[in-house]
């Protein structure tokens, strides 16, 4: 853990003073299973000739305490993994009287399915858009604004990453009292030091190689603009977002990629509140229930002739056998246009379909 980090637990555990405090531990476990054809195999890669066997992996064990006192709070949380263990959030939370501030390394809160915890996202893979746009963990300052009964919040953040990029976000969520939509339109800007710029990102499931990739190029600074939107109906969760994103190279070139998503999530039980689709949160009444889930998504890295494009269409069906143990299943039909590396790529286009499961455990 880095030393500024060490001492927001420090700092705020000398806070104390002898008050009441209260610390808990939670988590979760998952463990993943794969079964895909030669579409999300990077081509020449060893796997290629066992592409449509089972692959699997302990995809993450999760732990995260977390302390609270007063208008203080503190979390961490570590990831072991197949291969390796990291750390997640580590942050502290000051609670003011509209809002809170926030510092630590942590995700920002640009979109609202990237700040959907593993234990709580309805299926295995978050969507394209968000893998590939999204900042992920970051050194950051924030500051949410939300006034008592007010239908609105603003979230502004300002982080650096591991690569010393420099960044800022602003969020801005609309949600109306009677807690069953919310709308919200984010905004990021990030400095990329003059460094050797592509996304890369796998087609549809996380075991398998990073096959969908933008031009690359020395890039000066990218601009990103977003918007999601969540809908709880009786007749289910309704959700969706979509990026849009302008590069600009050391050379004066712009590239501009963008991606979206729309997904329609039903539980047998109706067991979704708009509440339980926030930072933190976790869905309730779970227990011998059945989501049904179907999502469509796109994402675009081709400009200038130069990239590649993929669409997906996924179903999924989840058991919740109690609400901590639960089993994830989805489906994904792809199909990918434009400079692929993909072992199944044929005059730029490819098709392809994976299987994917996941046992999760939440404590």
């Amino acid at each position: 853990m880095k030393p500024y980090l060490t001492a927001v637990f420090y700092t705020l555990l000398l806070s104390a003073n002898g008050h009441a405090s209260e610390l808990s531990v939670n988590g979760y476990v998952l463990a993943d299973a794969g079964y895909f054809d030669e579409f999300y195999i990077k081509d020449g890669d060893t796997r290629s000739h066992a592409a449509d066997t089972l692959h699997g992996e302990l995809r993450s064990l999760s732990i995260s305490p977390a302390w609270k006192h007063d208008r203080f709070r503190v979390k961490a949380q570590y990831k072991w993994q197949t291969d390796h263990g990291q750390w997640g959030d580590v942050e502290a939370r000051v609670k003011l009287n509209a809002g809170h501030v926030r510092f630590g390394r942590s995700e920002l809160t640009t979109s609202q399915e990237d700040n959907l915890s593993y234990d709580t996202l309805p299926v295995i893979d978050r969507s394209l858009p968000v893998r590939a746009f999204s900042a992920g963990h970051q050194n950051l300052a924030g500051l949410r604004w939300q006034p008592e009964n007010s239908i609105w919040r603003l979230d502004i953040a300002a982080y650096v990453n591991d690569d010393d990029y420099q960044g800022s976000q602003l969020r801005l969520a609309l949600s109306p009292a009677s807690q069953r939509w919310l709308w919200a339109i984010a905004g990021e800007h990030r400095n990329l030091n003059d460094d050797l710029f592509q996304i890369k990102t796998e087609a549809a499931v996380h075991l398998s190689d990073k096959v969908i990739r933008s031009p690359r190029f020395y890039a000066a600074e990218q601009t990103l603009l977003q918007s999601d939107v969540t809908l709880i109906t009786p007749s289910g969760w309704w959700s969706g977002e979509y990026w849009l994103t302008q590069v600009n190279s050391t050379s004066g070139d712009a590239f501009t990629f963008h991606g979206g998503y729309g997904q329609w999530v039903y539980n047998s039980h109706g067991s979704y509140r708009l509440q339980d689709f926030g930072m933190d949160a976790r869905r309730k009444a779970l227990a011998d229930s059945w989501d049904f889930v179907i999502r469509a998504e796109f994402l675009d890295l081709q400009d200038q002739g130069y990239g590649a494009r993929v669409s997906n269409v996924m179903a999924g069906l989840n058991y919740y056998v109690t609400s901590r143990l639960s089993l994830l299943g989805n489906v994904t039909f792809s199909e990918a246009a434009g400079q692929l590396i993909s072992a199944r790529a044929t005059d730029q286009q490819a098709r392809g379909q994976a299987v994917s499961a996941r046992l999760r455990y939440v404590f």
